[in-house]
Formats: structure tokens, C-alpha cells, sequence
């Protein structure tokens, strides 16, 4: 099933929790969108509802206390590339996320630009 919301990440993770509330949900983001992340939609209700997880991105550190409810993981591999740069160098970048991810791309016709 593939359900459409709104761009509100905030929205999203709520339409996830609602259709699958056997499961649960946090956001991953890496250290680059969470040195921006109070300017996102909700920001706080993200962390409070889900939790926010930080992937460490090249030349991005986090330091200081984080809020409750968002962990960092500063000692895991860098990769040194983004969710734009899968979105923009489509279709070559499929191989770069799992294959079901991929068949949900296709199949949906997401991020076509036409």
C-alpha cells in the first residue's frame, strides 16, 4: 500500500503510525539536516511523537547536549551522499537503497519530474 500526505515530514510519520500501528516509527536524519532541524514543520512534536535519530554526515559535528528523545550516532560510517543526491541522479541511484525502496520508486513514479 502506498499512501500519499502531505510534504510535512510531521504528516507523514503520522499517516505511517496510523496505517501500521503495530509498528514504531522514528525519524532518521543525518548531522546536516539536524543542524537546520528547528526550521522543519514541528520540529519538537517530531522529537516528542518519534524521536530523531542523527546519522553523522562528512564535515557536520554535533556537539553539546541533545534534547530527550534524539540520539546521535557519531561513530558510524560517513557516506558521503544524500537523499537529493539519490533523488536528483534518478534512475542510476536506485542501486544506492534497498531494493524494495527502489520497486516503491518505480513502481510509483516518484520524484519524476514530468
Amino acid at each position: 500500500m502506498f499512501i500519499r500526505v502531505s510534504s510535512y515530514t510531521l504528516a507523514t510519520l503520522r499517516a505511517l503510525s496510523e496505517t501500521h500501528p503495530e509498528c514504531s516509527f522514528s525519524l532518521i536524519i543525518g548531522a546536516d539536516n539536524w543542524l537546520i532541524f528547528d526550521r522543519w514543520h514541528k520540529p519538537e512534536e517530531i522529537i516528542e511523537d518519534f524521536g530523531v535519530i542523527i546519522y553523522p554526515r562528512p564535515g557536520c559535528r554535533i556537539s553539546g547536549p541533545l534534547p530527550a528523545g534524539v540520539t546521535y550516532l557519531p561513530d558510524l560510517p560517513e557516506l558521503n551522499i544524500s537523499s537529493t543526491d539519490i533523488r536528483n541522479n534518478l534512475p542510476e541511484s536506485l542501486q544506492l537503497v534497498d531494493p524494495a525502496v527502489a520497486e516503491i520508486i518505480e513502481r510509483n513514479n516518484l520524484y519524476a519530474t514530468t
